[in-house]
């Protein structure tokens, strides 16, 4: 399996013996899913569910979220962030990154969401296979430092 991770799209690609190389469909039959995560009610969606629910809950909508990951709290692009969306974002006390305020118990980080995103990049691509995927190849950008 393989991840294109966008700041605003991701595409999957599957090699697997028996298949052509091919770009996953996701559940709504297109090859790229919008980087996009909302948490309503414990429950996750993703990519257009995710951008329809974020007009009635966008401080529950998680978005551009390759923007600020491996930031330190007071980067520029952090601050463009915090005035772009609603999200609440504190600095994380340990790193100095930023972490999001979820509700009153939950912080998460950039990290964590773009895993969910991956997780369910991988759930695309298992159910393409057939079977169970757990080697992955993620597409980085040539400009990124080792904490991004």
């Amino acid at each position: 399996m393989s991840i294109d991770y966008g700041t605003e799209w991701f595409k999957v690609g599957l090699i697997k013996p028996g298949m052509p190389l091919d770009v996953v469909l996701n559940k709504d039959s297109k090859r790229k899913t919008q980087s996009v995560v909302t948490i309503r009610n414990n429950e996750r969606v993703y990519g257009t569910d995710a951008i329809s629910l974020a007009g009635r809950f966008p401080h529950l909508t998680y978005m551009n979220l390759k923007s600020i990951i491996g930031k330190n709290y007071n980067d520029p692009l952090v601050e463009e962030y915090k005035n772009r969306y609603v999200n609440k974002l504190i600095a994380d006390k340990e790193r100095n990154m930023p972490i999001f305020i979820h509700n009153e118990t939950v912080q998460l980080s950039v990290e964590e969401l773009i895993a969910y995103q991956f997780q369910n990049a991988r759930e695309q691509a298992s159910v393409t296979a057939g079977e169970n995927v757990k080697d992955v190849v993620i597409t980085v950008t040539p400009f990124a430092n080792q904490y991004e």
